[in-house]
């Protein structure tokens, strides 16, 4: 059963540190990107949170399903929100969680999941535990579940497990990690697939996200036709949607800053003058903002 969280006021639970987000009531998802699954047109929630921007998905998903979680007593499943979902399952990569499988369901089927694999899978195991399966060779496994663009009725979910999962006999107690078709590729969520590339700073390797090559050329066309079409209001409102509503990460970043230079270009060809969003100064993600309750807490126990 779905219910609504209790959230502070002005934020979203699920979501630290956004704004409320309000959707306009002409909006019908009728960009030339809902194809992909978009709805930019219509939202304005980003916010400046010390030296990081934070994101919303899109309207529908801000209004319907970014504060909606599982009933569950004190451990409840939330339904994370695109930004918090692709942070939870880069950490866990990192962390030794290196297969996975994903797919999308149904809202209303994801209670009856959580349920079956904290069951068969102990995909709820407090740390300790984990840490003691992990000694005696026992595989963990974790499942995010989280939104997907302009569908609030529909979540994407990933499970993940340790490498281990695939060595488990067929008469042990956890052989229901064999039932898992389990992939070994980097993981995969919404339009992004993760990466191990270099940063733009220092040139170091880290692990980051980047727009699937699919999602990014069909963004780029549309793009470069809107320039040929020489339409600079729709041109204005897509480049700065797209920037506003993707997750910064490092490499999502660079991709679109190759690809509003791309567009620079472009317009500079059709003798328009580029309306989007400075390529060179583009919001970046570099930390999580502690909510409210954090910061309270620290101002308690610093007194």
């Amino acid at each position: 059963m779905l219910a609504r969280a209790q959230r502070p006021a002005g934020r979203w639970s699920g979501c630290p540190s956004r704004p409320q987000a309000r959707r306009r009531p002409e909006c019908k998802a009728t960009s030339p990107l809902a194809s992909l699954g978009f709805c930019f047109a219509c939202l304005d929630v980003s916010e400046p949170v010390g030296a990081m921007m934070m994101h919303a998905s899109c309207c529908v998903l801000c209004d319907d399903a970014c504060c909606v979680m599982l009933d569950g007593g004190e451990d409840m499943m939330k339904l994370l929100h695109i930004t918090e979902a692709m942070q939870s399952i880069l950490l866990h990569h990192q962390r030794g969680y290196t297969l996975w499988t994903g797919f999308q369901t149904p809202i209303e089927k994801i209670s009856a999941l959580d349920e079956k694999w904290s069951l068969s899978l102990g995909i709820h195991e407090p740390g300790w535990k984990r840490q003691d399966r992990k000694q005696k060779g026992i595989p963990n496994a974790i499942a995010v579940f989280g939104q997907v663009f302009s569908q609030p009725s529909t979540c994407e979910v990933v499970l993940m497990a340790t490498e281990n999962a695939r060595a488990v006999k067929l008469n042990s107690a956890y052989h229901a990690f064999l039932r898992e078709q389990w992939r070994t590729d980097l993981p995969r969520f919404s339009h992004f697939e993760m990466a191990h590339i270099p940063t733009e700073a220092q040139g170091k390797l880290t692990w980051t996200w980047k727009i699937r090559k699919l999602e990014l050329s069909q963004i780029e066309k549309h793009l470069i036709l809107l320039c040929d079409h020489r339409d600079v209001e729709m041109l204005k409102r897509e480049t700065h949607s797209l920037v506003r509503n993707f997750p910064m990460y490092n490499g999502v970043r660079s991709q679109i800053r190759r690809l509003l230079r791309h567009v620079q270009r472009k317009c500079a060809s059709c003798n328009i003058t580029y309306p989007g969003p400075d390529p060179e100064n583009l919001p970046m993600m570099l930390r999580f903002p502690k909510t409210r309750q954090d910061i309270d807490a620290s101002v308690d126990k610093v007194a």
